[in-house]
């Protein structure tokens, strides 16, 4: 924070803290009653000749933190049986003693995750071949993942990035010291989001991965999450005397010694530029290994494939077709597979939109009436402890564009630059824009525009690896008559750059657009009024969430007891 304004510089009498600046909010103000300046944070950035757009990632900043709990273990000196272990993976006593290494009461190895001197982390190991069924690792459960060997570095040197705490320890051994390990391989990157003000003070990040498919995944998740501009990696890993490519670092110091281990982190190498590749260097992808999101609608997934990484899904049709219904449905079953997602809702509140996935999450069987007076009848309805559990259910999954706040650019840049923090931060896999188009008129300037947006989408989804939902309302066509590809509104890039569309036609799903494998079909669904539920009739309701369901009551009288809110299968009157 600037001592002194830096439009005034304090006045005559430089006055010192008079300046404030909101990088939450992206606004500055100069409380010197004599000059008073105030406005945008980009609009500051360009007065004084600076770059504003570091504010993004303060800007989508959780106000609201995840809870962990701080382990309590008695732990004990490493037993000789854990010092005998390391020795057998070439790692010596003084090695092993500024890892902090334990041992708890059965004997097993203890890694203690510090941070700031406080144990926040804790991993265990067997020092022997486990028996059969009995895990080789494990973790403290309800701690908050951080990095292995965090206190251990300075941010004056490059920080090395393993896989494994003992690959950690290899490099250690051959007196590298700035290097950490990731706390629970190479899956779980929940440590980005908990390490991310110490991550971003090192100005170079060298990942040293294992050298398989999964390690080199995370490596490239990794990249583009912490910026592959400061990022290095190992290309080249050396093999045993037989010929096998050694996996990570510790069997390169087992096999081959300190030399290879230490020649084969100095050839570490930048990350390529972007932009530019030699096809020849492109692996052959098996297509059937591909990362996707069901949608959990058996035919659509088929025509489709599911949700692709790097894809983007257009989805229109009638007003209250329930395009905004299905988009719905689509991310909750991408949080119930594992991943993290983020909306752009133009057109409900945050609390409107919650009450609408509420009661999609939970399903008919948890929703019940209550007496409406204004609508003088009796509405869906959910229990306050059934609430909760769906709160707890999707927390630090799911996160949505905050309409209030005050951004530097305009709405669609301002959505871009809110998606490209969340991924990089939470690891968001699937988004959704619901819906900028129908913001915009026909006018040719705002034509433009959504072409902008959808080539913005689309970069986007390919840069970072996500898929984009993209919700776009049809132009007027005859009564009675079907959506085809030129009617979806707005640029005619949207249908261009999608992978795929669906038609929303209350209650079926039509494909007008498959990229995938060009199957075009219309697919009979149902639809549940009071879950706002949409499913394939010949398959039935696959939404199944795994909330918390334990001990909860049931309605008295559910909602889909009434004729208004039972299942159709046909045109109705009722609203998605």
């Amino acid at each position: 924070m600037p001592r002194t304004c830096p439009i005034c510089k304090g006045g005559d009498h430089q006055d010192t803290h008079s300046f404030a600046l909101n990088l939450t909010e992206g606004v500055y103000v100069c409380k010197r009653g004599k000059c008073g300046a105030r406005g945008r944070f980009s609009e500051l950035s360009a007065l004084l000749g600076e770059d504003g757009s570091i504010t993004a990632d303060a800007i989508t900043a959780r106000k609201l933190k995840k809870h962990y709990t701080i382990p309590a273990l008695a732990l004990g000196q490493p037993t000789q049986e854990i010092i005998d272990y390391f020795g057998m993976r070439k790692i010596s006593k003084g090695t092993v003693e500024a890892f902090g290494i334990k041992a708890d009461g059965n004997g097993n190895i203890v890694f203690p995750f510090e941070r700031d001197g406080v144990l926040t982390y804790v991993k265990f190991r067997k020092p022997h071949k486990p028996a059969k069924g009995e895990p080789k690792e494990w973790q403290s459960k309800g701690a908050c993942p951080i990095l292995y060997g965090m206190d251990m570095c300075a941010y004056n040197q490059p920080l090395i990035i393993t896989e494994g705490q003992i690959d950690a320890m290899s490099l250690y051994e051959c007196g590298v010291t700035n290097v950490v390990s990731v706390p629970s391989g190479c899956e779980n990157l929940e440590w980005i989001e908990t390490c991310w003000d110490w991550l971003s003070r090192f100005k170079s990040i060298i990942l040293f991965g294992d050298n398989d498919a999964p390690g080199q995944r995370m490596v490239q998740t990794i990249i583009r999450r912490l910026d592959e501009a400061r990022c290095m990696v190992i290309e080249d890993y050396p093999c045993r005397e037989n010929g096998t490519p050694c996996k990570d670092p510790n069997e390169i110091l087992y096999f081959l010694g300190t030399d290879a281990l230490l020649d084969t982190l100095h050839a570490a190498k930048p990350v390529p530029i972007r932009g530019i590749i030699s096809l020849a260097d492109v692996v052959p992808l098996d297509p059937t290994t591909l990362p996707r999101i069901r949608t959990m609608i058996p035919s659509l997934d088929e025509a489709l494939g599911g949700l692709i990484e790097g894809g983007m899904t257009v989805l229109s049709g009638k007003p209250g077709d329930g395009k905004s219904t299905v988009a719905g449905l689509f991310l909750l079953n991408a949080i119930e597979q594992g991943h993290s997602v983020c909306a752009y809702s133009g057109e409900l509140t945050k609390e409107r939109y919650q009450e609408w996935t509420n009661l999609q999450l939970a399903g008919s069987k948890y929703i019940g009436l209550k007496y409406d007076p204004v609508k003088r009848k009796q509405v869906p309805y959910l229990s306050y402890p059934v609430q909760q559990r769906l709160l707890e259910y999707y927390k630090d999954r799911y996160f949505l564009f905050d309409n209030h706040s005050i951004m530097e650019a305009n709405q669609s840049e301002a959505i871009l630059q809110v998606f490209t923090a969340t991924v990089r931060r939470y690891g968001c896999k699937l988004f959704l824009v619901d819906n900028l188009m129908t913001a915009l008129s026909d006018s040719d300037e705002e034509l433009r525009a959504q072409g902008r947006l959808a080539n913005m989408l689309k970069r986007f989804a390919n840069q970072y690896g996500v898929h984009v939902l993209l919700v776009a309302h049809p132009r007027k066509t005859r009564f009675g008559e079907a959506l085809r590809q030129d009617d979806i509104g707005g640029n005619s890039a949207t249908i261009r750059l999608a992978d795929s569309a669906v038609v929303v036609e209350r209650p079926n799903l039509r494909i007008i657009k498959n990229r995938e494998g060009g199957l075009q079909r219309v697919i009979e669904c149902a639809y549940c009024p009071d879950s706002r539920r949409i499913y394939e009739l010949a398959h039935g309701d696959k939404n199944n969430f795994k909330w918390n369901k334990d001990g909860l009551e049931l309605p008295q009288m559910r909602a889909d007891s009434l004729p208004e809110y039972g299942i159709t299968f046909a045109e109705v009157s009722t609203p998605f």
